[in-house]
């Protein structure tokens, strides 16, 4: 690698949501299904990547979008929780398939918070989804190469 080339830095992967109950089309995750928080400090971006599965296969190109919501935006005042008719940031979607089985979708280089975050998905699927689906989050910074 040349002199003055950006490098990917990753961080730790942490998985964000972890399914409780299967979500319905239209639905959003609630916040008991946040296993972690990330503080973005460091991170300007990060890979995120979907495992679902549904026991009605979708229709091919179906979304499930992700949010960000931001915590201890003031103090200790967190931004609104993310619902129907109020997702507030969107910070990309996921693209499903049309099939049953478990899918894993990788969703790269979506812009993350500075400071504390915590995320949601919203199934926007034509049909529910299993509540097998798991969120995880690789943060990414980029260095200069020496």
């Amino acid at each position: 690698m040349a002199s003055g080339d950006v490098e990917y830095s990753p961080g730790s992967q942490t998985t964000v949501i972890t399914g409780a109950a299967t979500r319905a089309s239209g639905a959003f995750s609630t916040s008991g299904e946040q296993t972690n928080t990330l503080s973005g400090n460091k991170y300007p971006f990060a890979n995120a990547s979907l495992s679902c599965s549904f026991s009605v296969a979708p229709s091919e190109g179906d979304l499930v979008h992700l949010y960000v919501r931001g915590l201890n935006i003031d103090g200790t005042s967190d931004a609104t929780e993310p619902e129907d008719g109020y997702e507030h940031i969107h910070i990309g979607s996921f693209p499903v398939k049309d099939v049953t089985s478990q899918q894993y979708i990788l969703l790269p280089n979506v812009p993350l918070l500075y400071g504390d975050q915590s995320f949601y998905i919203e199934n926007d699927a034509d049909q529910t989804m299993d509540s097998d689906y798991v969120v995880k989050i690789t943060p990414l910074t980029f260095n200069q190469a020496a």
